[in-house]
């Protein structure tokens, strides 16, 4: 997907190497408060069903804002109580749409979808698959390989990121440093969603829930600012906004938001599996849901058997789910620290 530098005037290696991260976060909020959106563009929410996207919400009822669409994605291994707080979330909706002082759309579930399977034949391919063109067996008897494994792997189904995982025999791409996991199972599922809901709006703005406290997550991995504008396909594009950094609410903001409608707070977002979790989750994990808790440590087990020397300890990244009992404070206090400025960067 192409995408639009938030600095124009900059190119993206000048912003990484000579800006430093605060300056660079200073003016990526600049930039949000100043950006120009569309008129009568459609608005999305991606909703992540957490505490900033739950308060977004009713920051948008209480300020009488039009939603045009809201759209969860569903990896299907979400935590029980996300999917208690989504049907909840969903009722309050049905029950006060009337009453409520915006236009609020229930929340639809979207999903990653593999590609139908076919019968795929790329020409000049198996035109290759003949020794006469290669003159040698060894590299005729490679590509024929490739070929057989292209067509063989699409008969590999799977309709969760856990059985993703297991067939496959890995662990979520932040078990390894990598987001790769977020991107498949949540933002392309929602970009797909919003192209298929508006197919001829040449402009469409998206709402995610970062909140004013956490404004690290403005900035890519390599320190690059996100970019703002993005194009869905040749006739569109997509206007990110942030609407608690703009306004200033933080974490304790909105908690009192949802205590306020709600009674209570929501719990954080995420996979039950997300490598992204601290040590007292996954704790807190094993207490509430000791089945859960034993799904991911067979999921550890199965992707290290595979893994090469070096590189993550186990689902935790930094620490496995096996050995969570033998850690020693020590090493607790490491862990914690280490994960202290990482997120999963999933629509929270």
């Amino acid at each position: 997907m192409a995408q639009t530098t938030l600095f124009p005037e900059l190119v993206p290696r000048d912003i990484s190497e000579n800006i430093p991260r605060r300056e660079k976060i200073n003016l990526m909020i600049e930039r949000l408060r100043n950006c120009s959106i569309p008129k009568n563009a459609p608005l999305v929410f991606s909703f992540g069903c957490g505490v900033n996207s739950i308060a977004l919400l009713c920051w948008a009822v209480a300020h009488k804002i039009k939603i045009d669409a809201i759209f969860f994605a569903d990896t299907g291994n979400e935590k029980p109580l996300t999917y208690h707080w989504l049907d909840k979330i969903n009722q309050w909706i049905a029950d006060n749409n009337q009453d409520l002082t915006a236009t609020i759309p229930l929340i639809e579930t979207v999903r990653y979808q593999l590609k139908p399977i076919t019968k795929r034949r790329r020409k000049g391919v198996l035109a290759k698959c003949n020794p006469k063109y290669w003159k040698k067996w060894d590299f005729f008897v490679l590509e024929l390989l490739l070929v057989i494994f292209q067509d063989a792997r699409q008969f590999i189904r799977y309709t969760t990121l856990g059985e993703n995982c297991l067939i496959t025999e890995t662990m979520p791409s932040k078990a390894y440093g990598k987001g790769s996991c977020s991107h498949k199972w949540k933002i392309t599922p929602i970009h797909k969603a919003i192209a298929r809901r508006f197919p001829n709006a040449p402009d469409i703005r998206q709402w995610i829930g970062i909140h004013a406290g956490e404004p690290q997550r403005l900035l890519m991995a390599n320190g690059t600012p996100k970019p703002l504008i993005e194009d869905l396909n040749k006739n569109q594009r997509l206007f990110v906004e942030y609407p608690l950094v703009i306004n200033n609410l933080n974490q304790q903001a909105c908690q009192r938001l949802c205590l306020s409608v709600f009674g209570e707070i929501p719990p954080k977002s995420s996979c039950w599996f997300c490598p992204s979790q601290r040590i007292a989750e996954v704790r807190e994990l094993k207490e509430t849901y000791p089945d859960l808790f034993k799904a991911g440590c067979f999921l550890e087990i199965n992707a290290m058997a595979n893994l090469k020397e070096g590189g993550t300890k186990g689902l935790g990244r930094n620490f496995a789910w096996n050995d969570i009992d033998a850690l020693t404070p020590l090493e607790l206090a490491a862990i914690e620290a280490e994960k202290s400025n990482r997120s999963c960067n999933c629509l929270e």
